[in-house]
């Protein structure tokens, strides 16, 4: 890409992939049952610290309760201590090595922490215990998703399908592998099965809309963003969706609208206002431009795209060495960004620096 073109984030609503924490258990202690019956209602009602309490009661009473050491490794997932998380299913584990479900839940840590074989082998042994356990083949769509092995993640999300033909959030996976693979026709049939079994599954339509939108449909992409936001009105990643949209479509004053209304419901939306940063810059509002990338590197330090949109900008206002200095950042953050090697190749054209331009031009090539 050249002409300092520049690539905006398109926050992508996977829905939730079906990363849901499994809470089948297995029949405790007698004389623990009371309590541990009461411990999973707090816990799936999300009274986290009442739920905490009784797990760690009952694991003074019985410190190798496996389900209790699982569980309470599960709420610390859930409430961001990961580390005590894993330890303690794998302790869970030790005790009881046949449980389908610890195993799924340690391969879904090991995946947010980017390990994706050791999460890859907990989904396969999970599945060697329970062969029909359909969440175990969405998760390892997932992973397989994230190594970019789609044709891999396509068929782990299929088995997930034949296991639960009902099984809403595994077409929305499907569809998302679909739509990375290039695959458009698939994904939003994928999309349309979600919705079929889930009328409110708002993340499917926002996906659709995206993969409608790449077909070259903007009227059915904007129905999908607009039926996301009838059933649920504060819905940002719509909002975000639809500023995309409309960018592209070459309305700028509806888009900008769209990202700040994204960030009033979401102050935190670094996509948002790093897509809003581009909107301003199209429109000629550098500095604002500039305050928006900023905005959203405070939430999103590693956001690589910000960067781009950072020294697109500032090549615009003539401040090319700083304009360098945030295309370097952006590729330190992901070295494969053509696009950034592209921008800075025209910055050092600029500048006249004709042989650091061409050392810009093969890596964007050897991309």
């Amino acid at each position: 890409m050249s002409h300092k073109k520049k690539k905006t984030t398109f926050k992508k609503s996977s829905g939730d992939k079906n990363k849901v924490i499994q809470k089948s258990i297995s029949k405790p202690l007698p004389d623990m049952d009371a309590v541990f019956r009461q411990a999973v209602h707090y816990h799936q009602s999300g009274a986290f610290e009442q739920a905490e309490s009784l797990y760690r009661q009952i694991l003074e009473g019985n410190p190798n309760h496996s389900d209790a050491l699982h569980l309470l490794g599960v709420i610390s997932h859930q409430t961001g201590k990961k580390d005590i998380a894993e330890g303690l299913i794998l302790q869970a584990i030790r005790l009881n090595p046949e449980r389908a479900n610890y195993h799924n839940n340690l391969g879904i840590l090991f995946q947010e922490e980017g390990k994706w074989t050791a999460a890859i082998a907990c989904y396969q042994k999970a599945l060697q215990i329970r062969p029909e356990f359909a969440d175990a083949y969405n998760n390892m769509g997932f992973a397989l998703q994230d190594q970019k092995k789609f044709h891999e993640a396509i068929a782990s999300y299929q088995k997930a399908i034949r296991l639960n033909p009902n099984y809403a959030e595994a077409y929305n996976n499907l569809g998302t592998a679909f739509k990375d693979d290039n695959q458009l026709e698939s994904a939003v049939s994928s999309y349309q099965k979600a919705v079929e079994i889930k009328p409110d599954y708002v993340e499917a339509y926002n996906n659709m809309g995206y993969a409608l939108k790449e077909q070259g449909k903007p009227d059915e992409a904007l129905g999908c963003y607009q039926k996301a936001l009838q059933i649920r009105p504060r819905y940002s990643d719509a909002y975000n969706s639809m500023g995309i949209l409309f960018r592209e479509c070459g309305k700028f004053d509806e888009a900008a609208a769209c990202y700040q209304k994204a960030i009033e419901i979401k102050p935190d939306y670094a996509e948002a206002y790093n897509n809003l940063g581009s909107v301003l810059k199209d429109r000629g509002r550098f500095n604002e431009a500039l305050a928006c990338c900023q905005k959203s590197l405070q939430f999103k330090p590693d956001n690589y795209s910000a960067y781009l949109n950072m020294g697109n900008t500032l090549q615009d206002l003539g401040r090319l060495d700083d304009a360098i200095a945030c295309y370097h950042k952006a590729l330190e953050l992901k070295p494969d960004y053509a696009v950034a090697y592209d921008n800075m190749r025209n910055a050092y054209i600029y500048q006249g620096k004709l042989e650091e331009a061409v050392l810009c031009c093969e890596k964007s090539l050897s991309i």
